[in-house]
């Protein structure tokens, strides 16, 4: 068991980190507006919620179940929150939404999971609507590089990778940001527009 797989632990983490600078990054990125349909891959123990007006509908999905009772627990009466893996959840009912995020997730898919998760954004996110992502530059340097570049497992992109891996859903612009965290770290958030 990995010290991350407690919610706790996510949820200090998270905290420590200033995870809420980059939410509110991604939530400026969508710009939602009440009664807007949000998808959020990868949610964690849910603390995207804080960063979202009440009137938005928030459906969060994550594979750790731990996360999804912490979620469901402190944000019960914000939305949904499902325990399954995003490739393969069925979201009947539940869509179709106005936008989605991935906060540190596609970093963690090699290629065929991010085609994948590609189909399920087509098939659950509208056309017009948006995806926003933030993921660790694979162009990190300085400490923000040697601490991007320890993570294992990971699938890490350039900026020019990322957007090359999101082009088939549609129209996309990326940034590269360093002030997302409370610690030297490169970041490449990508914003999509689906055709």
């Amino acid at each position: 068991m990995s010290l991350l797989d407690s919610p706790r632990a996510f949820a200090v983490g998270h905290w420590l980190l200033d995870g809420a600078r980059a939410h509110r990054a991604l939530a400026a990125s969508i710009r939602p507006r009440p009664g807007s349909r949000v998808l959020d891959l990868g949610c964690g123990v849910g603390t995207f919620c804080d960063v979202l007006a009440r009137e938005v509908m928030y459906v969060g999905v994550d594979v750790n179940p731990a996360y999804i009772a912490a979620a469901q627990l402190h944000y019960r009466t914000r939305g949904i929150f499902l325990v399954g893996d995003v490739r393969t959840l069925d979201f009947s009912g539940l869509n179709p939404f106005d936008h989605a995020i991935a906060s540190a997730l596609l970093h963690l898919l090699d290629d065929a999971s991010v085609e994948a998760v590609r189909r399920v954004i087509r098939r659950v996110v509208r056309p017009g609507g948006t995806l926003v992502t933030i993921d660790a530059d694979a162009e990190a340097r300085g400490i923000a590089g040697w601490i991007v570049h320890r993570h294992r497992n990971a699938y890490l992109r350039t900026e020019a990778g990322y957007r090359a891996m999101l082009e088939p859903l549609g129209s996309v612009t990326t940034e590269r940001r360093e002030d997302l965290c409370r610690i030297p770290c490169a970041h490449v958030l990508a914003r999509v527009t689906l055709s």
